[in-house]
Protein backbone atom coordinates (compact mmCIF):
# COMPACT_ATOMS: atom_id res chain seq x y z
CA UNK A 1 0.00 0.00 0.00
CA UNK A 2 2.21 2.73 1.05
CA UNK A 3 5.58 0.76 0.20
CA UNK A 4 8.76 2.93 -0.67
CA UNK A 5 8.87 3.96 -4.48
CA UNK A 6 11.26 2.65 -6.65
CA UNK A 7 14.21 5.25 -6.57
CA UNK A 8 14.31 7.98 -9.30
CA UNK A 9 10.10 8.33 -8.98
CA UNK A 10 10.11 11.56 -7.23
CA UNK A 11 8.77 14.62 -9.44
CA UNK A 12 7.79 17.18 -7.22
CA UNK A 13 4.33 17.53 -6.33
CA UNK A 14 1.53 18.97 -4.39
CA UNK A 15 0.84 17.32 -0.93
CA UNK A 16 -2.34 15.47 -1.96
CA UNK A 17 -5.19 14.89 1.14
CA UNK A 18 -4.93 11.73 3.14
CA UNK A 19 -8.15 9.66 1.70
CA UNK A 20 -7.52 6.32 2.50
CA UNK A 21 -8.90 4.79 5.33
CA UNK A 22 -6.14 2.93 7.19
CA UNK A 23 -2.97 3.57 9.48
CA UNK A 24 -0.75 6.07 8.98
CA UNK A 25 2.61 7.47 10.66
CA UNK A 26 2.78 11.69 11.39
CA UNK A 27 6.00 13.13 11.28
CA UNK A 28 5.11 16.40 11.23
CA UNK A 29 3.15 19.26 12.23
CA UNK A 30 3.40 22.67 10.64
CA UNK A 31 2.57 26.25 10.63
CA UNK A 32 4.85 27.24 7.72
CA UNK A 33 3.91 25.71 4.31
CA UNK A 34 8.12 25.82 3.62
CA UNK A 35 8.82 23.53 6.48
CA UNK A 36 6.01 21.04 6.08
CA UNK A 37 6.85 20.89 2.33
CA UNK A 38 11.05 20.64 2.76
CA UNK A 39 9.77 17.28 5.13
CA UNK A 40 7.47 16.07 2.93
CA UNK A 41 9.88 16.22 -0.63
CA UNK A 42 12.81 14.81 1.49
CA UNK A 43 10.43 11.29 2.53
CA UNK A 44 9.18 11.33 -1.17
CA UNK A 45 12.69 11.10 -1.94
CA UNK A 46 13.69 8.71 0.24
CA UNK A 47 10.48 6.35 -1.20
CA UNK A 48 7.27 6.91 0.98
CA UNK A 49 4.14 8.19 -0.01
CA UNK A 50 3.38 11.19 2.19
CA UNK A 51 0.11 12.96 2.67
CA UNK A 52 -1.30 15.54 4.62
CA UNK A 53 -4.26 15.15 7.44
CA UNK A 54 -7.76 15.64 6.25
CA UNK A 55 -8.70 17.39 9.82
CA UNK A 56 -6.39 19.39 11.45
CA UNK A 57 -6.11 21.06 15.45
CA UNK A 58 -5.31 25.17 15.05
CA UNK A 59 -4.86 25.34 11.31
CA UNK A 60 -1.82 23.09 11.39
CA UNK A 61 -0.94 20.90 8.66
CA UNK A 62 0.00 17.53 9.53
CA UNK A 63 2.60 15.38 7.32
CA UNK A 64 1.64 11.83 6.96
CA UNK A 65 3.24 8.58 6.06
CA UNK A 66 0.83 5.50 4.62
CA UNK A 67 -1.92 4.60 4.47
CA UNK A 68 -0.89 0.72 6.14
CA UNK A 69 -3.62 -1.54 6.16
CA UNK A 70 -2.45 -2.59 9.81
CA UNK A 71 -0.78 -0.82 12.65
CA UNK A 72 2.06 -3.49 12.68
CA UNK A 73 3.18 -2.81 9.01
CA UNK A 74 2.54 1.40 9.69
CA UNK A 75 4.73 0.78 13.05
CA UNK A 76 7.42 -0.89 10.96
CA UNK A 77 7.36 2.29 8.75
CA UNK A 78 7.73 4.79 11.60
CA UNK A 79 10.79 2.70 12.79
CA UNK A 80 12.66 2.89 9.39
CA UNK A 81 11.16 6.66 9.44
CA UNK A 82 12.89 7.20 12.76
CA UNK A 83 16.34 5.67 11.22
CA UNK A 84 15.85 7.97 8.61
CA UNK A 85 14.62 11.25 10.51
CA UNK A 86 16.42 10.69 13.77
CA UNK A 87 12.77 11.68 15.73
CA UNK A 88 9.93 9.58 16.56
CA UNK A 89 6.20 9.58 14.58
CA UNK A 90 3.02 8.72 15.99
CA UNK A 91 0.62 6.49 15.03
CA UNK A 92 -2.52 7.50 13.63
CA UNK A 93 -5.99 5.41 12.17
CA UNK A 94 -8.01 7.77 9.72
CA UNK A 95 -11.43 5.73 10.15
CA UNK A 96 -13.80 6.07 7.31
CA UNK A 97 -16.15 8.84 8.84
CA UNK A 98 -13.03 11.38 8.94
CA UNK A 99 -13.64 11.27 4.89
CA UNK A 100 -17.25 11.97 4.54
CA UNK A 101 -18.74 14.87 3.05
Amino acid sequence: MAEPKAPGHHKARLARTCEQVGWYVQVGAFAEDVRFERLRSRLSRAGFETCKAPQTPQNLRLLLVGAYPTRERADQARMRLEKLMGSAGYLRHLPASNHAP
